[in-house]
């Protein structure tokens, strides 16, 4: 053993007051790094820092028995870089006995989570700051995140909309007559200013957007219906008017 501030008599003790350090090859021809915190001089070092090198050619960290090329165990803060010669795909697992992980890089510069050894890629991560999650096969577009399967949360909130309908309330607004929205259908077969079967299926639909739509259509719908609240009223107005006239004769 060749030690700093350590030495081997039966069980490792301390020379002197303080830290100790000890390197030795042990029994299996494994090369071990040993560190040890302060202590008094001549006491015995029970509890050991260990990095071993072991004859498999395993580096272990914080263990003896390092299982893997390179093995790390412990609670403490990593802040590593970890550089590969390899221009093409590299990638970094991290597994237990049941599920595996994988953190790497492809020969464009993109990034990708992977999931189990099969590669089944979760997640990537695009050059230009992009984020798409399940199947990579489609890009993002102008996008910030693509999701390809199903979102759930509990709440949603769009930062701001644009032209928010509520001039449709306005008096200067031009509701369309009752014909032309029929004539429009029956052309058309959908509402006028609310997107096509056709457009959504190519061009999907912009949440905001859509419900700006339905909003501005609810509205008029109201406006509609208060005019021909108006039209009744007035209707059943001149049909009582009528009847007094019909019995006073």
């Amino acid at each position: 053993m060749i030690g700093a501030n350590s030495y081997y008599d039966g069980e490792s003790k301390r020379i002197n007051d303080g830290h100790a350090t000890s390197i030795k090859f042990d029994g299996n021809g494994s090369l071990v790094f040993r560190t040890a915190e302060d202590g008094d001089a001549g006491s015995p070092i029970t509890t050991w820092q260990n990095m071993v090198f072991t004859h498999e050619g395993r580096l272990g960290v914080g263990t003896l028995s390092p299982q893997y090329i390179l093995d790390v165990r412990g609670e403490n803060q990593v802040d590593a870089h970890i550089h590969s010669q390899n221009a093409n795909k590299s990638t970094i697992w991290v597994s237990n006995n049941v599920h595996s992980y994988g953190l790497g890089v492809d020969e464009s510069g993109e990034g990708h989570l992977y999931g189990n050894i099969s590669g089944s890629n979760l997640m990537s991560f695009t050059t230009d700051g992009k984020v798409l999650v399940g199947d990579d096969t489609d890009t993002p577009g102008a996008h910030k995140l693509y999701v390809n399967g199903s979102i759930l949360a509990t709440e949603v909130n769009v930062a701001e909309v644009a032209n928010w309908p509520d001039y449709v309330f306005e008096k200067d607004y031009s509701l369309p007559a009752l014909h032309d929205v029929e004539t429009f259908i029956d052309q058309n077969g959908h509402l006028p200013g609310v997107p096509s079967q056709k457009e959504v299926k190519e061009n999907g639909i912009n949440l905001a957007g859509t419900d700006a739509i339905l909003l501005k259509k609810i509205e008029e719908l109201t406006l509609y219906l208060i005019d021909q609240q108006k039209r009744a009223q007035q209707q059943q107005e001149e049909i009582d008017a009528l009847k007094e006239i019909i019995k006073m004769r």
